[in-house]
């Protein structure tokens, strides 16, 4: 008998048979077993790190080809464009990690990060009643609507005001949003998440950036009226 590895602990056999219960409990080591997962381990944390970084620089090269490509005889700034861009990007990389998060809980590093001080937990948030819609995470939605402003960006064309108007169309509708997570988060959880209050950040710059660079949109009334007639419908329905 051995209490522990440095230090071994005999006794009579009179003593053993005393304290022994009569169960030999014997492991077996699978080496095969242990060797194959953890190269499939290896090779899943490998893929999964390199997915943002190839995300970001694929759809970095496609918009900067995309933007090169606008119309300078166009009311559109590029400047404008780009900064909507990198917002929107910015927007994709924290939403993926909201859904890691979500995943791997206490065991990811992102949790030591988000729980920085008390009143930051993020998982208090995450698990909360109303950190879902119809049981689909916001961490979800929120990276399905910024990944669908980047691709809209990367591959549609900018010329069209259309592309534009519709991504501010998207963006008013997330502003509610906005102010119910930052209430709920401060009266109700009584918790902050670092992670969230950034997507919330970045949806506000975002307004901001169409408020600023993207006027023509309202004024040619294009964008303004059709928001309004989608708010009045889904008033009515």
């Amino acid at each position: 008998m051995s209490g522990s590895v440095a230090q071994p602990l005999s006794c009579s056999v009179d003593e053993f048979n005393k304290l022994w219960s009569g169960v030999i409990l014997l492991t077996e080591s699978d080496k095969d077993h242990k060797k194959e997962n953890f190269v499939v381990n290896i090779v899943v944390e490998k893929l999964r790190s390199a997915l943002i970084p190839l995300l970001i620089i694929t759809l970095l090269t496609i918009a900067i080809k995309n933007i090169t490509l606008i119309d300078k005889g166009r009311e559109i700034p590029i400047i404008g464009v780009i900064s909507l861009f990198f917002i929107l990007l910015l927007g994709s990389v924290t939403s993926f990690f909201l859904i890691t998060l979500n995943i791997h809980k206490n065991k990811s590093i992102l949790s030591s990060i988000c729980n920085i001080k008390d009143v930051f937990d993020c998982n208090s948030v995450t698990d909360s009643r109303a950190s879902n819609i119809g049981g689909i995470p916001w961490s979800v939605i929120g990276f399905t609507y910024f990944l669908s402003g980047c691709i809209m960006l990367s591959l549609y064309d900018l010329n069209n005001s259309q592309t534009i108007s519709t991504l501010v169309i998207l963006n008013f509708l997330s502003v509610p949003y906005v102010l119910f997570s930052v209430y709920y988060q401060w009266k109700i959880v009584r918790k902050w998440c670092l992670l969230c209050l950034f997507v919330q950040f970045f949806l506000i710059a975002e307004l901001f950036i169409n408020l600023y660079f993207f006027q023509f949109n309202w004024g040619s009334g294009s964008a303004y009226t059709r928001f309004f007639k989608l708010a009045l419908f889904t008033f009515r329905c």
